[in-house]
């Protein structure tokens, strides 16, 4: 019976900060009269949403959901950061709600790559394209479409899937890519 109460609470912990993001939003959309959303808005996704995303990545929960694992460009230190994911032919498709200045594109870009975790699994993509947003809705389910309209998304990175496995230390990577030239 305890346990049913935790599970309980967990829930309504959950169901209040979705709706307490779904009103933030909101607001951001109704403000906002520009390309990005307004670092207010910015600020309490990082505090608040994006460690209850990073708990439902870490539950294994599906959807678009996943996290992108990334490094300091100066203090080489590991990121996570949640972000939605499309998965398109060949690679990955990931909304910019913010812009294009954000630190973890910044970090992809200057590493040529990283590693989505998407559905449980680790992979590793690189070639970061930055792509306006029809472009992209080419690409994409039209229930998409919704939310590019609804956020307002102006730009989209796409990513390229790499056909070594994520897991693999920088030098076995350069060993497996070695190894595929050579055969």
């Amino acid at each position: 019976m305890a346990q049913r109460q935790g599970t309980g609470a967990g829930r309504a912990r959950l169901i209040a900060g979705l709706a307490l993001t779904g009103v933030g939003v909101g607001v951001g959309i109704a403000l906002a009269k520009r390309a990005k959303l307004p670092a207010n808005i910015r600020e309490f996704n990082k505090r608040f949403t994006n460690p209850l995303m990073l708990r439902s990545v870490a539950r294994g929960e599906r959807g678009n959901l996943g996290v992108i694992i990334h490094r300091g460009r100066t203090s080489g230190r590991e990121f996570t950061t949640p972000v939605r994911i499309d998965p398109i032919p060949g690679g990955f498709l990931i909304p910019l709600p913010y812009g294009t200045d954000t630190d973890w594109l910044k970090n992809i870009r200057a590493a040529g790559g990283t590693t989505l975790r998407f559905h449980g699994q680790d992979v590793a993509v690189d070639q970061p394209e930055i792509i306006d947003a029809a472009t992209a809705l080419t690409m994409l389910p039209a229930t998409s479409a919704i939310a590019v309209c609804l956020m307002r998304i102006k730009h989209y990175v796409r990513l390229h899937r790499v056909d070594r496995p994520a897991a693999l230390s920088a030098e076995e990577a350069r060993m497996h890519d070695h190894q595929q030239h050579i055969g």
